[in-house]
Parts: structure tokens; sequence; C-alpha cells
């Protein structure tokens, strides 16, 4: 360090912006990882109450159709069964008052264990259940009966309404289906309680749907009811997200239910329903193949390194069944603020700077000019060079001050003393050179 030389006013000038540099830098630190936590706790929170939406969603879909059958099934055994035989008409008024007033639901039926069958479906005038029917143009709901005949055959005959309730047409004939093999009945009767069905696609329609099935009193059969889950996706499209996110839900398999994804990473990414997570190879989706891990949020480095905050939530609305939601997004997308606070930082870094240099330059000119007399004054003391006045320092700095003072007192006593020297050397010569002539002279009369 003895072997740096600085300037004064160079070294002021670096040090002021070396310190709004280091201010700058510690303040950029502060704010990121304040802004991060921030980010994490905002998607978190958001994360959260996103779950919980799409948890009550379900429950609504699933937990008001298991009340309803439930409901249903305890009203009273005739209602459904007469003399061993299926009652064919008192459900049926029931079952179009509620399908009318819930467009989620595609049918309401019941199945005894003689195989016996009353079903109302919502057709609601759409083509592809009108066409998989063979239903008349304005079919709004249609019911269908199976019954055993005396000589052992079944029949199936299919009556249709239209928006009124009016009957519109009918046609009739035989059929293989069994109610009592079906896996809603089995199940149901298995649980000997309200059972729900793992998701599949209706065949009549090709929607998304599940089965919500209690057992008739005395397990005389099952009642059940048909969800479709379209209105699921419909939801996911509502849900408000970050610009880069995703939304899914899968069964308790890890099959997709419904997703939604916006961005570059996600957007216009579309999955027929119940394609397995295994299937899917966009590897920042990798967290849907994850069915055991749930609880908070987290970050976790996906695709090419990048961080996203990743959330999974389990819902359950029937004991047994559960469902699995996961919300990811970049951790960017939450960042935005600290982006721009840390551009407003630089900003103010850059004015702050342009601002503290000129005025660091012309502070430090007139000391710096003081210095560098100083600095030349010294040098002159140090070859001995006396021939120059003591400058008076041109600061309001006392140190500035006390050393030039010092300096011309110390130049002003080397000189005196130097000047005395001199005198002395000269006296000292002068009888050095008497003392010669003295020495050399033999004859005594002439020194006497």
């Amino acid at each position: 360090m003895s072997n740096l030389n600085v300037r004064y006013q160079n070294w002021v000038l670096a040090s002021v912006a070396a310190l709004v540099v280091v201010v700058a830098a510690i303040f950029l630190f502060t704010v990121q990882r304040t802004f991060s936590q921030l980010a994490e706790e905002s998607a978190a929170s958001r994360f959260t109450l996103i779950g919980q939406q799409a948890d009550a969603k379900l429950e609504s879909l699933v937990v008001q159709s298991g009340r309803f059958v439930t409901a249903q099934s305890r009203v009273g055994l005739d209602r459904f069964i007469i003399g061993g035989r299926i009652n064919a008409e008192d459900m049926v008024q029931a079952f179009l008052g509620s399908l009318e007033a819930d467009p989620t639901l595609y049918s309401h039926y019941f199945g005894l264990a003689n195989d016996e069958f009353l079903q109302v479906v919502a057709i609601r005038e759409d083509l592809r259940i009108m066409a998989a029917l063979k239903a008349p143009e304005g079919s709004y709901f249609s019911v269908r009966r199976i019954v055993n005949a005396l000589d052992g055959d079944r029949s199936e005959r299919w009556e249709f309404l239209d928006r009124d309730r009016k009957p519109i047409g009918s046609r009739e004939q035989e059929t293989e289906f069994k109610p009592t093999v079906r896996p809603w009945y089995k199940g149901s009767m298995e649980i000997g309680g309200l059972a729900i069905t793992a998701p599949y696609v209706f065949a009549s329609t090709g929607e998304l749907g599940l089965t919500v099935a209690i057992p008739l009193p005395n397990k005389a059969g099952v009642l059940g009811t048909d969800i479709l889950l379209q209105s699921l996706s419909q939801f996911l499209l509502q849900v408000k997200l970050s610009p880069n996110s995703a939304i899914a839900l899968q069964d308790a398999g890890g099959r997709i239910l419904a997703f939604q994804g916006s961005g570059q990473r996600f957007g216009g990414q579309n999955f027929a329903a119940l394609t397995p997570a295994e299937k899917i190879d966009n590897p920042y989706l990798a967290p849907l193949k994850d069915t055991k891990t749930l609880g908070e949020s987290r970050i976790l480095p996906l695709g090419d390194g990048d961080k996203y905050i990743v959330s999974q939530y389990r819902s359950e609305p029937i004991p047994g069944n559960p469902f699995r939601v996961t919300i990811l997004a970049p951790v960017s997308d939450f960042s935005g603020g600290f982006d721009q606070a840390r551009n407003n930082v630089m900003l103010a870094s850059l004015a702050v700077l342009l601002l503290a240099l000129p005025l660091a330059w012309f502070g430090s000119r007139r000391d710096a000019r003081t210095l560098t007399r100083l600095a030349a004054e010294s040098e002159r003391i140090k070859h001995f060079d006396f021939s120059g006045e003591p400058s008076k320092p041109e600061t309001f700095l006392y140190e500035v001050k006390a050393l030039a003072d010092a300096q011309a007192v110390m130049q002003s006593s080397i000189k005196e003393r130097t000047a005395q020297l001199e005198v002395a050397q000269h006296k000292l010569e002068t009888l050095v050179d008497n003392g010669l002539l003295f020495s050399s002279e033999k004859n005594r009369s002439r020194l006497l």
C-alpha cells in the first residue's frame, strides 16, 4: 500500500462512486429478498384460494348430488318397487325437476336387484345426445324404462319429452343392459352406502362424468346420478391465473380431468379426457406425474431449470374418492414488482451518481489544488529548495489548514536553520583557512 499513489480528487470521486454503487447493491439485495418472499407468499395465498375454489366446485358437484340421492333413497321403498316389480312412474317427476334445475347433471336412475331399470336423461336438445339416443328433434328429456316380461324377455322403452315435458316421441327395443353388473351398482352394494365411481366418458355424449350412487332400503336396488364434469373445465377457464401458469384437476390415478394453461409453456396445451399423466411429455408439467406429494407451495426447477412455484391440493368430497388440484407458475410471473423496483433503484442510483460526481468534483477541486501545492512544496523541501514562499491554503477543511500551517512553519524553520548553518559553515571555513595559513608560515616575525 505504501507504493500506491492516488491523487486526492481521483480518490474522492472513486469513493463517492463506490459508495453509491455499494448502497445501491445492498438495497437491491434487500429488495430482491423481500420481493422474492412476497412473491412466494402471494403465489401461495393465491394458489390456496384457487385450490379452495376448485375443492368447493367439486363439492358442489358431488356432494350436492350425494345429498340428492341420499334424500331420495329414503322417501319410501314403495316409490321404487311395488309387488316385486319396478315402480316406473313415481320418481319420474322428481328426476325431471332435479335435472331441469341443475345443468351439471346428466341423468338420474335406479336399478333393482331383478335388473329392472328406470332412467331419466337430460337431453337439453344436445345434438350428440339426440343422435346417440335416436331422439326426435326438440327432445329435452327422455325416460328410459327396462322391465322383465313374463316370458323372461327384457324390453327397453324410450319416451322423449320436450322442454315443457310433453311427449313428442318414443321407441321400444330389446336390451341386454343389466344394472346389477354395472360398476356403480356393485360398488355401492359393496360399500353399503354412498359411493362415487372413477371418472369416465359417457358413451352417449362423449363427455367426461362420474356417478354417485347409494343402495335403496333393504338393498332392493341402487339409486344413482350421472354428473357431467364439463363444468370443471368451464370453471378452470374462469380462474384468473398469472400470464404463464397452468392448473390441472386429476383423479386418484393421476388422469387428467380438466386442464387450463396459458403462456409459452402451457398455452394451447390440450389433453383428451382421462389422459394419464405419464403420457404428458411436457417437462414443465412434470409435477402432474407426482401423485404422492402434497402440501404447501414449493419452488421447483422445471424444464430447462426455470424456477416454478408449484402447489398441489387434495380434494375428497366423498371419502375414498380423492381428486388432486395442481397449480404451477414461473416465479418470474410474480417478480414483476421486483423487476420494476430494481429498474427504479438503478435509475435512482444513476441519477445520484450523476449528481454526486460533479458535486464531489467541484467540492474537492479547491482542496485538491491546495493539496497539490502542498505536495509540490514538500518536493522542494525534500530537495532543500526554499526559493518560494509558503502558499496560503484555499480550503475550509481544518486538517488541511493545519497541515499547510505546519508545513509553512517547518519550511520557515528549515530555511532559517539552513541559513544559520551556511553562516556557521562560512565562519568555520574561514577559521580553517586561517589556520592553514598560520601553519604554513615559517617566519614568526610576520605572524607576530
